[in-house]
């Protein structure tokens, strides 16, 4: 498909990424009404088992907070949706990594990769 050995190596790099992401969201949404009974892997810092720092109700659905806007990178907050009543919004920490050309750079390893879990919306 390409020809270029550095940009195969990206195209890999990025579905390994997107393998990752899609495992662990499963693990949040598939087969559980409450999303935060699952784990993520244990590479994913501050997100694993943890309790919601906030839960709001609305009219239609519940959104569970696992932290707050102002702790992830401006213009790095990404929507992922696995289902038509699952909304999870991912992000880039401040404390975990840097965000460089629309990629969150993993500070302790230089791994591309460590976005977080900002929260989890799920409509009734």
């Amino acid at each position: 498909m390409l020809d270029d050995q550095s940009e195969k190596q990206v195209m890999t790099d990025l579905a390994d990424q997107a393998r990752t992401w899609r495992k662990e969201i499963e693990q949040l949404t598939i087969g559980s009404s409450s999303p935060d009974n699952h784990t993520l892997d244990s590479h994913t810092p501050d997100n694993p088992g943890k309790e919601p720092i906030r839960v709001e109700t609305a009219p239609g659905g519940e959104v569970r907070i696992y932290k707050e806007q102002g702790e992830f990178h401006e213009g790095s907050l990404r929507t992922i949706k696995p289902d038509e009543e699952t909304l999870i919004l991912v992000g880039c920490p401040v404390d975990q990594g840097r965000w460089a050309n629309s990629e969150c750079v993993c500070r302790a390893t230089g791994d591309r990769g460590c976005m977080e879990l900002h929260s989890i919306t799920k409509s009734n």
